[in-house]
């Protein structure tokens, strides 16, 4: 999904919505930034930004880099997307960041758990139903593909 897509989908049908174009401008912005330092990755898009409430304080993004991606970036773009995880609240992003290693390397244990613990926090309703999560994507990549048996 696109950024514009994003919008169309969680901005104009709230006309009266004060908060929801400053967020999606703070998002924009973001992707922005995140595209010209990581050519690929998924951005999990959540919260009450993609429900039906008019006024939300912030939206919850997950941002998942494959590993190879991860270890061909610089190593301060690196450590940049490392704070992102490190201090996730910001006022208008809530972001998590999570790098995923194919089944046969050392740290897919790690990545079971992050894909385990941001599916139950993001792809669950506070009333345990199943739900879908918007996703921008950053270039092209394997994200999922290659965690599939």
């Amino acid at each position: 999904m696109s950024v514009q897509a994003l919008g169309d989908l969680c901005v104009t049908p709230f006309a009266t919505s004060a908060s929801r174009p400053r967020l999606m401008a703070a998002l924009a912005r973001f992707v922005t930034a995140l595209a010209g330092s990581v050519p690929a990755c998924d951005i999990w898009v959540d919260g009450s930004f993609v429900t039906a409430k008019e006024e939300q304080e912030d939206i919850d993004l997950s941002v998942m880099v494959d590993g190879d991606v991860f270890d061909a970036l610089d190593p301060a773009v690196q450590q940049s997307l490392l704070a992102l995880a490190a201090q996730p609240l910001r006022p208008d992003l809530h972001t998590f960041v999570a790098v995923l290693r194919p089944r046969d390397h050392p740290d897919y244990a790690l990545t079971e758990h992050y894909r385990n613990y941001l599916s139950d926090l993001w792809c669950v309703t506070r009333v345990a139903w199943l739900k879908g999560l918007p996703t921008i994507r950053l270039g092209e990549t394997e994200i999922g593909l290659r965690l599939l048996p």
